[in-house]
C-alpha cells in the first residue's frame, strides 16, 4: 500500500469517528480517539462542522476546542458555526474558539461587528473568557444579559462579566 492509499485510509477512519460523535453510545470513545490523533484529526473535524446533524457539528466543535491551538486552522469554520441556527452548535463553537486561544482573537473581534446579535454575543463571550482585558466586548454581554430569556446566555454573560470584573479588581490591588 503506497502512502497515498494509507493517507486515504486514515482519513476515512477519522471521518467515521467524526460520524460516531453523533451517536450517544459511541460519542465518548470517538472523541477520545480524535483527541489522541491531535492535528491529524482537524480536517475530519472541520468536515464535521458542516454536517447536517447538529449533534455532530456541536461535538466536532467541542473536540476541536480540546485540541487547543493545534486546531487553529479551524477558526474560520468555527466562526461560521457561530451563525448556526442551533443554539448548542453556537455555544460549542464559542467554547472551542475560546479554547483555541489568542489565535482566534482577530476573528472574534470581527464578529463583534456582525449584524446578528447571537454571533456578537457568543464572540464577545469567547473573547472575554480568553482575554478579560477585552472590555470593549462587555456592552454586548450586558445587552445579552438584559435582553434575553435564555438561561444559558444569562449564565455565560454572568461568567464573562464576572471574569472581566475580577480582573479589574485584581489590577487595582497590584
Amino acid at each position: 500500500m503506497d502512502s497515498k492509499d494509507l493517507m486515504k485510509k486514515e482519513t476515512n477512519a477519522l471521518t467515521s469517528y467524526v460520524q460516531a460523535l453523533g451517536k450517544r453510545e459511541s460519542m465518548w470513545e470517538a472523541a477520545k480517539t480524535l483527541i489522541k490523533q491531535g492535528d491529524a484529526s482537524v480536517p475530519a473535524l472541520v468536515e464535521g462542522l458542516r454536517d447536517s446533524d447538529h449533534n455532530i457539528r456541536s461535538i466536532s466543535a467541542v473536540v476541536l476546542g480540546e485540541l487547543g491551538s493545534v486546531a487553529s486552522q479551524a477558526v474560520p469554520e468555527l466562526i461560521q458555526l457561530l451563525k448556526d441556527g442551533n443554539q448548542e452548535a453556537r455555544m460549542s463553537a464559542a467554547l472551542s474558539l475560546m479554547r483555541i486561544g489568542p489565535v482566534a482573537e482577530e476573528a472574534l473581534e470581527q464578529c463583534l461587528k456582525n449584524e446578528d446579535k447571537e454571533v456578537q454575543f457568543w464572540a464577545a463571550w469567547a473573547l472575554v473568557m480568553n482575554n478579560p482585558t477585552k472590555l470593549h466586548a462587555l456592552p454586548i454581554l450586558q445587552e445579552g444579559w438584559n435582553n434575553s430569556n435564555d438561561k444559558y446566555k444569562h449564565l455565560a454573560a454572568a461568567e464573562a462579566l464576572f471574569k472581566a470584573m475580577n480582573r479589574k479588581i485584581n489590577e487595582r490591588k497590584e
